[in-house]
């Protein structure tokens, strides 16, 4: 007579199978919402240290993601997304449809422009046409130049990187007439100086005891760990959808999850313009550090762009404190309101071209109450790229395809 199987094995067989298909279900159902795709940046992160020289800096030193690959990023818990945008890297692993290579070659008839930022130049969340520097190809230059517009950006990158990539360009690109434009970000200060934030990688400015700094490059190699949620990543759309569309990892910074995840709430409640806020008075270290950052990056951008003419055709895109504007009873950030000031003031002392997008999108707010950013998402939308590109195409006195065409 055959042996009858145990109930609780058929239990355990039953509840696996139940879990299978649930699962299976659930990864169909993810790959047809869909899910975003992986950003992952290539590693090893390798450059030389400390850096003293923009000869030293090659390709290696940059944020890069895998050459001319495509991908979709989505941002959103249910259809329709609020951000959904197909991305594709260039020659270089940044985010643009021009090649780094199309910059670099002099040619007659050619304005080579360099946007060079964070998040924002990276721009995840809009097409590459749609993105401010991708817009300026639309343009044409003094002479009926063609605009060859293109980026380096990454997530995360603050003035000190900025300065690796400039340096960069800069051993690339010998152009005088070329156009540098840097956005310019109420995190970029404080997390430009080693230790201004938990992980650095990337070039940073190293404070010494003696006044003096550093300008050092924090590499990042591969690891088991990386390497096994990468495959785990690219293999699962569930995985990805529970991580990069419904945030599960941030919750912990979330009230009131950050009362289990050991994150300190009542900081949670200071943030403004996408920073921790603090008084000078309660925080001076913080503040000499960041108005350090601005001299150190300022100083450098100098050296690298020493002519009258590179310095007025080096641009300063500086973001505005927005949910002020969109709400005047929300207090602006004391800190970023400080260190703006500060660094527009110098970079003019320099004689650097700067943009102040916060009286421009104050201004367009006031007559159609647009906001510009994403209802879930605090980068700029595409309504934001495009008011920066125009007031970029207006400081550099370019002219609209269109209109060229049309006259």
């Amino acid at each position: 007579m055959p042996r009858k199987t145990p109930d609780y094995a058929l239990k355990i067989i039953g509840i696996s199978f139940g879990f299978t298909l649930a699962f299976i279900i659930l990864e169909i159902a993810a790959r047809f919402l869909p899910a975003s795709d992986t950003f992952s940046q290539k590693l090893p992160l390798i450059c030389k240290s400390p850096i003293l020289s923009f000869s030293e800096v090659d390709q290696d030193c940059l944020f890069q993601r895998l050459e001319r690959t495509s991908a979709v990023y989505t941002k959103g818990r249910f259809p329709p997304f609020p951000v959904y945008a197909l991305k594709t890297s260039n020659d270089i692993g940044q985010y643009s449809d021009v090649d780094f290579s199309e910059t670099t070659t002099r040619r007659p008839g050619i304005l080579p422009i360099i946007s060079i930022g964070d998040s924002y130049v990276e721009a995840l969340q809009v097409s590459n046409s749609e993105a401010f520097h991708g817009l300026l190809n639309q343009y044409i230059g003094n002479k009926e130049k063609k605009i060859r517009s293109t980026a380096i950006g990454n997530s995360g990158n603050p003035l000190s990187q900025y300065l690796v990539s400039a340096m960069f360009a800069k051993k690339s690109l010998d152009n005088e007439n070329s156009i540098f434009i840097f956005s310019i970000i109420s995190n970029d200060f404080d997390e430009s100086v080693i230790g201004g934030k938990a992980v650095q990688f990337g070039g940073v400015f190293k404070l010494n005891e003696d006044g003096g700094s550093e300008h050092i490059f924090i590499n990042r190699s591969s690891s088991s760990a990386i390497t096994i949620r990468r495959k785990i990543f690219n293999i699962s759309a569930l995985s990805r959808y529970f991580t990069m569309n419904f945030g599960i990892h941030k919750l912990g910074h979330t009230y009131p999850f950050c009362i289990f995840a050991s994150f300190p709430c009542d900081e949670i409640k200071t943030y403004k313009a996408n920073i921790l806020d603090t008084s000078e008075s309660a925080d001076f270290q913080r503040y000499e550090n960041s108005r350090k950052a601005s001299d150190i990056f300022l100083m450098e951008i100098s050296k690298l762009r020493e002519s009258f003419t590179e310095r007025k055709n080096t641009l300063f895109v500086i973001d505005a404190d927005r949910q002020h504007i969109y709400d005047a009873s929300i207090q602006k950030s004391e800190y970023f309101d400080i260190q703006r000031k500060y660094f527009i003031n110098k970079a003019k002392s320099y004689g650097f071209t700067v943009i102040d997008m916060e009286p421009v999108f104050s201004d367009h707010f006031k007559k159609h109450k647009q906001k510009f950013e994403f209802s879930n998402d605090g980068h700029w939308n595409s309504l934001g790229h495009e008011i920066v590109s125009k007031e970029i195409a207006k400081e550099l006195k370019l002219t609209p395809k269109n209109s060229i065409s049309a006259f």
